[in-house]
């Protein structure tokens, strides 16, 4: 991601300037900002329902 800042897709409806990157059945909320990367959210993608 470091390279690739903009890897992930616009996730605006997470808020304002959120990206969203999957990997490997996780998803990476983040949020670009000047000089640095923030993370908001790691979370797994397609857990089975209980």
């Amino acid at each position: 991601m470091g390279s690739f800042p903009k890897a992930g897709r616009p996730a605006e409806e997470f808020g304002s300037g959120v990206r969203k990157l999957v990997y490997q059945r996780y998803s990476i909320l983040y949020r670009l900002e000047s000089k640095q990367i923030t993370i908001l959210a790691i979370y797994r993608e397609n857990q089975p329902r209980i």
